[in-house]
């Protein structure tokens, strides 16, 4: 696979099979698949014809973006509106975390962004993230006021609140692009995978988490390499909670209003990984 851009960037999809199941919508599965797979290979064709434009590519790049297990090839043109917001979305991210890596930020005009949103917010991404003081999502994408709407809590756990003001930032602010960033030695994923008594407050987060740990342990995986595995297995749980909580999300989702991404950030490096379903 060839990426178009510093870091490959590939939908987190996850398997709904068992979501449709327990919270019926109207369109079938099959048909999402389909709806999905037209609308990241036609973000992928503009990202293409945009890069060729500009000069940075003197081709376009072939690559194949993959939709749980099933390679989708990229699509024809891309003429709506939201699709265009995705692509750019999409190398904005990319580009902001190569910065925040290679260590060499863009110059940000803070006091004049702060009189520009004072009577509004125009977020162009939404990222659901942990509290943990090593992951700040501003720095990590090199952002600044008013760029991104992040919700963030231990675990980067999904609950009612999260997801309600998910919801607020999709439909009110128009935000296209949804990340649910987890990160490496995560500590509220160590607790719920070392288990024991804990506080009512701190267990409340980790039984959000049990389930993605019940998941990487099945895999028979031990030492330091299970903690990672229980790290990404629980951004896949999140992004799940999500779309099975929130008809709102994923209704937005279907009809390609909403590009859904999961990724893992690692803390050494400052590189974030994007995750495929699997």
């Amino acid at each position: 696979m060839r990426p178009t851009f510093p870091y490959c960037f590939l939908l987190f999809l996850l398997p709904f099979s068992s979501l449709f199941a327990q919270e019926p919508h109207p369109i079938a599965p099959s048909e999402i698949h389909t709806r999905l797979g037209s609308q990241i290979s036609k973000a992928v064709e503009t990202m293409n014809q945009e890069k060729k434009r500009s000069g940075h590519e003197s081709t376009p790049k072939d690559i194949t973006v993959f939709v749980t297990d099933k390679p989708v090839a990229p699509a024809a043109h891309a003429e709506q509106e939201d699709d265009r917001s995705i692509v750019s979305n999409l190398n904005r991210l990319s580009e902001g975390n190569k910065r925040f890596v290679s260590g060499t930020p863009k110059r940000k005009e803070v006091a004049a962004q702060r009189r520009e949103t004072v009577n509004g917010q125009h977020p162009y991404a939404i990222v659901i993230t942990c509290s943990d003081s090593r992951v700040p999502p501003e720095m990590i994408f090199d952002e600044s006021v008013g760029q991104l709407f992040v919700i963030r809590l231990a675990g980067n756990v999904v609950d009612s609140l999260a997801l309600g003001s998910v919801e607020y930032a999709v439909e009110h602010l128009h935000a296209h692009t949804l990340l649910v960033l987890g990160h490496e030695s995560c500590g509220a994923v160590k607790a719920a995978a070392e288990g024991g008594h804990l506080p009512p407050n701190i267990a409340a987060i980790t039984r959000r988490i049990e389930p993605a740990v019940a998941a990487a342990k099945a895999r028979s995986i031990t030492g330091p390499a299970l903690i990672n595995e229980c790290v990404k297995e629980n951004v896949h749980e999140q992004i799940r909670r999500t779309m099975k909580n929130s008809s709102i999300l994923f209704d937005a989702m279907v009809k390609g209003e909403l590009l859904v991404l999961g990724g893992i950030y690692d803390l050494a490096s400052g590189k974030v990984r994007f995750l495929t379903g699997n």
